[in-house]
């Protein structure tokens, strides 16, 4: 800096120096996901410091333009200049974000993934419902989720690369196992009330999702249907758990 305080060349290298870089932050279980290296190249978010609040907002118009793009191209067709046109910043810019497509379609199917997260025992109100409303609303949610066109085309798309991919795939079926634990959770619960008769709660649980899902995810992801009404999801629900029920129903 000179004697009239202004900055000079060489103090503005310094600060630019010690400025933290622009890099997104994932949770320690993505992570892995994130690092992998494959004959595709590294799939590797920039992970660092939490990012400056234009900085996140700008990340997360990238995230959000590439989700539309890669949901409605699939991911070979996928270019980064075209995410980088959609939300309207330089390329440049995408990869101060995101070391590789790789990685930004991992944060895509994070990020929508995340869009699923089933209810918890408590937010199912077990203790004042029966198992017939409890199981009946969580069939609507669980329905209401896996039928919905954006979950049907990441579903098409992850099922594309899952065999050069595999991460994405185990990512994206995390969402099946915790809705499995959690209602093998509630069936033990209501088993040890003496409520219903179930010799294996896991496959239980497991059988409880096939029963509801029926062939209607098929039909949308193979494009024999184009949406699910919601009444047509509630009537599922309803006698799906019906079904289940007198199937566990105490004799």
């Amino acid at each position: 800096m000179d004697s009239q305080g202004v900055a000079t060349g060489s103090g503005k290298r310094q600060r630019l120096a010690h400025r933290r870089p622009y890099r997104a932050s994932y949770p320690a279980h993505v992570e892995p996901l994130m690092k992998r290296s494959s004959t595709v190249g590294p799939i590797a978010s920039k992970l660092g410091t939490e990012l400056r609040p234009s900085s996140r907002r700008k990340h997360q118009a990238i995230v959000d333009a590439a989700r539309q793009v890669f949901l409605e191209q699939g991911f070979a067709s996928t270019t980064m200049d075209a995410i980088a046109a959609s939300a309207d910043v330089s390329k440049r810019t995408v990869y101060k974000h995101f070391d590789d497509k790789h990685a930004l379609f991992a944060a895509v199917v994070k990020m929508l993934c995340d869009k699923v997260v089933p209810p918890t025992l408590d937010e199912l109100d077990i203790e004042a419902s029966e198992p017939v409303t409890v199981l009946v609303r969580l069939a609507n949610q669980i329905l209401s989720n896996i039928y919905a066109s954006e979950q049907i085309a990441l579903l098409r798309v992850v099922v594309t690369e899952s065999q050069t991919f595999p991460e994405l795939g185990s990512l994206m079926y995390e969402q099946v196992e915790n809705t499995e634990s959690l209602i093998r959770d509630y069936l033990l619960t209501q088993q040890k009330k003496g409520v219903i008769n179930l010799p294996d709660a896991d496959l239980a649980a497991r059988q409880f999702i096939g029963l509801i899902k029926t062939d209607l995810q098929l039909q949308l992801l193979f494009g024999r249907r184009k949406r699910v009404h919601k009444s047509e999801i509630e009537k599922i629900a309803q006698t799906s758990v019906e079904l289940f029920l007198n199937g566990a129903a105490v004799r």
